[in-house]
């Protein structure tokens, strides 16, 4: 917890903020004593909080007050629409806060099929956050399936140029016909790092992301991006791999190696509230419609690499 007097303290001291860098602190979190700016800042009846702090606390007072509850029909209407979850033989289910929080109400207006994109898109978010992407820069995306595609379309709402790098194919042709970047086919070059280079000026990409998980494709992210440059590795290779790295350019030329796996619960946030304004409609990704007792055959198109997205309807 932050000190009493959290937020006279921080105005005295130069510090910055968690979320925000760039901006000076102007109170502690008194859950967590992170420090906060203005833009980050929820204060409570005088008290800071962070967001997720304050949406813990908000979490912890809602199931008291549940679990405090008899069963009702009225009881049942309240959890169903606060936490989204059912109940089970007329009884109250145990409710965590790490439940509530798997739980996001969309919009009426978002189409089922779109909302499920809503986990892969929020990683392909940390991915992108991960190397600061702005607009203008040159983003590589080594990979065309699902993950790559999303990680581009990221990176062009940041009015970033992108290139997406895959194996010439059917797979290759949708994406290009999506429209999401430039598609550069990996086998019909000698060299894709050279044909990258050329494709920038000479100067290698500002971000290179990998999203095949191959260690060959990392190390030639790494060769692909620019001097200051960010590598983000987000695909994740098999236990005990490594790669060739040299350290002397790493080095001189000030390239950040990064590693970006997973979400967090307000990239989950960011990524319906982007589908829900159509910042990003990932809908051209969902190649096959298939009823539930068809998930097996799903599983094999998949596995074969006959299909990008697989939408399993009920």
């Amino acid at each position: 917890r932050a000190p009493q007097g959290a937020r006279r303290k921080t105005r005295q001291v130069a510090k910055a903020c968690a979320q925000h860098p760039e901006s000076q602190a102007i109170a502690f979190c008194v859950k967590c004593g992170l420090p906060l700016c203005a833009a980050c800042e929820r204060p409570v009846e005088g008290r800071p909080f962070c967001r997720d702090c304050l949406d813990m606390q908000r979490r912890e007072q809602l199931i008291q007050s549940i679990q405090n509850l008899q069963p009702s029909e009225e009881t049942e209407k309240k959890v169903k629409t606060a936490a989204m979850l059912p109940m089970r033989n007329k009884e109250l289910r145990r409710i965590t806060p790490l439940a509530i929080d798997a739980f996001l109400p969309l919009a009426a207006s978002l189409p089922a099929a779109r909302a499920a994109f809503a986990e892969p898109l929020a990683c392909a978010l940390g991915g992108i956050e991960r190397a600061r992407v702005e607009s203008g820069q040159t983003v590589v995306v080594f990979g065309h399936g699902p993950l790559g595609c999303l990680l581009g379309m990221v990176a062009a709402a940041r009015k970033a140029r992108v290139l997406l790098i895959g194996k010439a194919g059917w797979r290759l042709d949708r994406v290009r016909s999506l429209g999401i970047g430039e598609c550069l086919d990996a086998t019909g070059t000698d060299n894709i790092v050279e044909e990258i280079r050329a494709a920038t000026g000479g100067r290698g990409a500002e971000v290179a992301i990998d999203a095949t998980g191959r260690p060959e494709a990392w190390e030639r992210a790494i060769d692909a991006t620019g001097r200051g440059g960010s590598v983000v590795f987000f695909g994740g290779c098999a236990p005990g791999t490594s790669i060739r790295l040299d350290a002397r350019r790493a080095h001189y030329e000030e390239l950040a190696l990064l590693g970006a796996f997973h979400h967090t619960p307000e990239l989950i946030r960011r990524a319906v509230k982007l589908m829900e304004s159509g910042a990003l409609v990932p809908d051209g990704l969902i190649t096959h419609r298939m009823p539930l007792e068809a998930v097996p055959d799903a599983l094999e198109l998949m596995a074969r690499g006959n299909a990008l997205k697989v939408l399993i309807e009920t």
